[in-house]
This record gives structure tokens, C-alpha cells and sequence, in this order.
């Protein structure tokens, strides 16, 4: 192997650790409001359909809105500092989020972070799709994804632990700060890899198609179609299993929570 192809090998190894590092991060931002719920609730006497909206539609509209309008816009040389850009948006959120006053302003924060998670979402895998050739993709995305698993756990194990022994503003800020605590290393050390392996013909002056395009292409192919329709279903089905069930604290006394 040249000392280009190890090169290229090194960038590509340390760009998907932070890449796995920043999904982990967002998945911790974004789950642990599941944990704090129960908190949340008493100090600011909420009712069931305040915490319904918190958690659910005005995050998912932003969350989809935001991830079409990064597509749109991610272009090569653009996604680190979209990705960066992101990643201190949406922890600076989630800080804040630990010190709000109210509900609108736990809601306002709580869009932010699912714009800013959103937004990092297609630049990085385009950062993969673009540094690994179609062989080694997959492998590499199934390492990404478990950031995403990782991230979920933490979030009900340590934020959960967090939470029942400081309170849940406490965790709101510990997991916040430690997305701005990566966007340091992940700005000046991470580079937007790019496989030099041959490209097939016409790749190069292939265009970027429209969104309705895409869902065409997707929709035709069988596979395709039953991957995306077996993704929504599983999503669907587990968020309304943790959003049906009431957080399990690990200190009722210190979480206040009413069985």
C-alpha cells in the first residue's frame, strides 16, 4: 500500500470516528428529554398533551424540514463546517434547554436541537458515500449506526444516573457540553476524505437530482421501498413504546416520581 493509500486509509478511519462520536452525541441530546420527563413535569406542572408536544410533532416537522434543506445545500467541501456548525447549534440547544424557565422555552430549544441534529444528518453521509467506495460503504455506515445505538443507551443508563442523582437541568448541560467539547477536535482534525478509487463512467457529470426525483428512484426499486417502509414502521413502533412508558428512576426519592 503507498503512503497515499495510507493516507487516505488514516483521514477516512478518523473522520468515521468522529462522525460515530457526533450521531452518539446527537442521539444522547435527543433521548434524554425521555428521561427527564417525569421531572420536568412536576416543577413546571405540565399536563400529558404539553409533554406530547415537547417530545413529539414540533420536533419531528423541524427534524424533517431541516434535514431536506441540508440536502439541498450539502455540497462537497461544505459538509465539515455544516456538520460542525450543526453540532454546536443543536448541544448550545440542549444546554439551554437545562436552563430554561418555562415551557415555550423548553420547546423553542428542544425545535433547535432536532434543526441542528437534523441538519448534520446528509452531509455526513454523504462525507461517507464520498470517501469509501461502494464496497467498504456499507461496513462503513453499519459503524456510524452504532453511534446512533450507543447514544440511546447512554441516554437512559447515564442520563438516567445523571439525572436521579443532580436533576434533570444538570443533564440537560453535562450532555450538551460535551457535544461543543467535540466540535473543537472534530474542526481542526477532521478531514473530508476522498476515495481515489476509480469512478464508473459518466459519474462525474452525473446531476444532482430533485427531491421528487429521488422518491421516484426509491419508490421503483422494490428493496429500496421495503427498506424505507420497514424504517418508518420500526420507528413508529419504538417510539411509541418508550413515549407510552413512564422513565424507570433509579432514586424515586430523588426523581419525585408517582406511580
Amino acid at each position: 500500500m503507498t503512503d497515499s493509500a495510507n493516507t487516505l486509509v488514516r483521514r477516512r478511519r478518523l473522520m468515521l470516528v468522529f462522525l460515530t462520536l457526533a450521531l452518539l452525541i446527537s442521539h444522547l441530546d435527543r433521548h434524554i428529554l425521555a428521561v427527564a420527563l417525569e421531572q420536568i413535569k412536576i416543577e413546571f406542572a405540565l399536563s400529558d398533551t404539553q409533554l406530547g408536544i415537547l417530545s413529539g410533532l414540533p420536533f419531528a416537522v423541524v427534524f424533517v424540514l431541516f434535514g431536506f434543506l441540508s440536502a439541498r445545500f450539502s455540497r462537497p467541501g461544505r459538509y465539515k463546517p455544516m456538520i460542525v456548525v450543526a453540532l454546536i447549534v443543536w448541544s448550545v440547544a440542549a444546554m439551554a434547554m437545562g436552563l430554561a424557565g418555562s415551557f415555550m422555552a423548553l420547546l423553542i430549544f428542544r425545535v433547535i436541537v432536532g434543526g441542528g441534529e437534523a441538519t448534520a444528518v446528509p452531509p455526513t453521509h454523504a462525507l461517507i458515500a464520498q470517501a469509501y467506495p461502494p464496497s467498504r460503504r456499507a461496513s462503513a455506515l453499519a459503524v456510524l449506526q452504532t453511534g446512533a445505538s450507543l447514544g440511546l443507551f447512554l441516554a437512559f443508563a447515564g442520563g438516567g444516573l445523571v439525572i436521579a442523582l443532580f436533576g434533570w437541568r444538570v443533564g440537560f448541560v453535562v450532555f450538551g457540553l460535551l457535544g461543543v467539547i467535540l466540535a473543537v477536535p472534530l474542526a481542526l482534525w477532521m478531514t473530508e476524505a476522498q476515495d481515489t478509487a476509480p469512478q464508473p463512467v459518466g459519474a462525474a457529470t452525473q446531476q444532482r437530482g430533485t427531491i421528487a426525483q429521488v422518491f421516484r428512484v426509491i419508490w421503483a426499486d422494490p428493496s429500496s421501498r421495503l427498506v424505507v417502509l420497514g424504517l418508518v414502521m420500526a420507528t413508529v413502533v419504538a417510539t411509541a413504546a418508550w413515549r407510552g412508558s413512564r422513565p424507570i428512576c433509579a432514586a424515586s426519592t430523588i426523581c419525585h416520581c408517582r406511580r
